[in-house]
């Protein structure tokens, strides 16, 4: 006999092994056969991964839509998983969904259009309460709308075969079953302070910078040596007194290339933050950790990369699967399905995301660092700048593609006062994902698209570590890699309510001599896109009162990029 087990994540099989009928509920295989039915070389490359959602795959093939359905709560999930977060069983079963539903979000990809063809793409609530994502037929784009009751039909497409679209329903479907998904409250203690806050005995003691700019014609480990060494510098220190390391996980300069470049004699810690741009306030706490633990004493945190020159992050990407999945091929249309229904929720205009764009660019004219230096926008440029998702994101939405490198050394507070520079204090770092949040995991096809549940996470955790509130922030650097991120994380730390940044924003909250002056170096828009982490050095340019446009009296600067939150106040 011949087991072939699966782990939590996937099945595996023989090939030529029987389908579906021949795997338990927990992913199991038990077959008797000869060896020669198994080809010759049984092995690794005899074996086939199966996939948690394979059911979903075949079922789409047979025209027919599948969702798993756990067999002891009978509570159904989309996506498929291997266990149920709410009774944590292993068994599940397969139930079988009728194709009524209606249009939850929307969105027409323009930039990297497979083949210039226009595709409307949406997220679909079926009638029995589960999402799917799919592509609308027969309807003209003047005429969609959230809540659009659609039908599922099922076609043949040459790359994949028989895919599941949608088109206009003839029949009003049922409201759409509510599924409680609050199994396992958050405790009650949560949101209190703890007896003791450590972060306040780390601070920023060094930053430092190469110039951004669009082609740099250097290798970019000599972007990353160059900003950490003017880092070192500016904390009063030398590459022998570095003993941590702390990047992104998407850093291409290694740590010992570094000490190689830098002459660095030993390392004592080194970690990476998950990602890109999301990364970029944990890597802060992380080395902040480091010198808490005393695992290292003085931590370089460094991102440098050739983005505009080299690899382009916003240059479409092949993708296989559906025609759907496929059409999401940019950053920019995964995240604006989600941006879609916060701004259908709340009368969100893209007039309105082009208000943010001209103040960063107002902001960037003022910088002499900001590739946009001396070249602001106004409000008619940003609506004749092509679409690169209708109706939600223009060009002047997006971030840029930069070449550079930032750099800063985390070190105690006891040793950052011995410095040149003024250290700044960290007062809260924090990190922040939520059930079926909207960034990595099921993301819209479980979260509330209208709110970023991940923000006001880490936004709780770190107003109460630091003890402060939002009316005790005097600016923010707010992570947008496109501007609907800027709105919804505006409501989320709690400087206004849902659905009011686009007022807080029009009445000049967000400029200099503002309530809350906002990305004051020109943010990823205005300045550069170093992942974020250049937001940081803007934080503490603005403590040391050395800002080029510096905010009056500032005291407590917050930096966010949505799943974290830095609070960073003068020692």
């Amino acid at each position: 006999m011949i087991l072939l087990a699966g782990n939590t994540n996937t099945w595996t099989y023989a090939r030529g092994a029987d389908s579906l009928e021949a795997v338990t509920k927990r992913g199991q295989v038990t077959r008797t056969a000869p060896r020669s039915d198994l080809g010759s070389g049984f092995g690794r490359r005899e074996m086939a991964e199966r996939r948690v959602d394979q059911f979903q795959i075949d079922g789409f093939a047979e025209g027919r839509i599948l969702v798993q359905r756990c067999a002891e709560c009978a509570i159904l999930h989309n996506p498929p998983r291997a266990m149920c977060p709410n009774c944590h069983s292993l068994e599940w079963e397969h139930a079988a969904c009728g194709g009524l539903g209606t249009v939850y979000s929307w969105i027409v990809p323009r930039h990297g259009a497979l083949d210039g063809e226009t595709h409307i793409v949406a997220v679909v609530e079926l009638e029995e309460g589960v999402r799917l994502l799919s592509r609308i037929r027969d309807v003209a784009i003047a005429d969609m709308r959230n809540g659009l009751p659609v039908e599922a039909r099922f076609e043949e497409d040459e790359q994949s075969g028989k895919n599941l679209v949608f088109r206009p329903a003839g029949t009003a479907p049922k409201p759409a079953a509510v599924i409680d998904r609050d199994w396992h409250p958050v405790p009650e203690s949560r949101p209190r302070r703890p007896k003791d806050v450590l972060w306040e005995r780390t601070a920023i003691s060094g930053i430092g910078q190469t110039e951004f700019s669009k082609d740099s014609g250097r290798a970019e480990i000599s972007l990353a040596a160059e900003a950490c060494l003017a880092a070192i510098k500016d904390a009063g220190l030398t590459p022998a007194d570095i003993d941590g390391m702390v990047t992104f996980t998407q850093e291409t300069n290694s740590e010992v290339a570094l000490m190689g470049n830098l002459g660095i004699p030993e390392l004592t810690f080194d970690a990476r933050g998950l990602g890109g741009g999301m990364a970029a306030t944990a890597c802060m706490q992380i080395a902040a950790s480091a010198v808490l633990s005393g695992a290292a004493t003085n931590v370089l945190v460094y991102r440098a990369f050739n983005e505009r020159s080299g690899r382009r992050f916003g240059v479409p990407a092949r993708r296989d699967g559906a025609p759907a999945a496929r059409s999401l091929n940019t950053p920019a249309a995964i995240y604006a399905l989600w941006y879609q229904r916060y701004m259908d929720t709340f009368g969100v205009s893209n007039e309105d995301l082009g208000r943010y764009s001209v103040v960063a660019r107002k902001h960037a004219a003022g910088n002499p660092n900001a590739w946009f230096h001396r070249r602001p926008i106004t409000l008619e440029e940003h609506q004749q700048s092509r679409w690169i998702v209708e109706p939600v994101l223009r060009l002047l939405d997006c971030c840029q593609e930069s070449d550079g490198g930032v750099a800063l050394v985390v070190s105690s507070l006891d040793q950052a006062e011995d410095g040149p520079n003024p250290p700044v204090r960290l007062l809260a770092a924090a990190q922040g994902y939520a059930k079926g949040n909207s960034g990595p995991g099921p993301g819209p096809l479980e979260s509330d698209l209208s709110r970023f549940a991940d923000c006001r996470v880490s936004a709780r955790q770190a107003f109460r570590d630091a003890g402060l509130s939002p009316g005790d922030i005097g600016a923010a650097m707010i992570y947008e890699n496109f501007t609907p991120l800027v709105f919804l994380t505006l409501e989320e730390l709690g400087f206004c309510g849902p659905g009011e940044a686009k007022d807080f924003i029009a009445e000049g909250h967000i400029e200099i001599g503002g309530t809350l002056p906002v990305n004051t170096h020109g943010g990823l828009l205005g300045e550069a896109y170093i992942h974020g982490l250049n937001n940081t050095l803007e934080a503490v340019r603005q403590l040391r009162g050395v800002s080029s446009n510096q905010v009056e009296d500032c005291q407590n600067v917050l930096v966010s990029n949505g799943v974290g939150t830095l609070i960073y106040g003068r020692a």
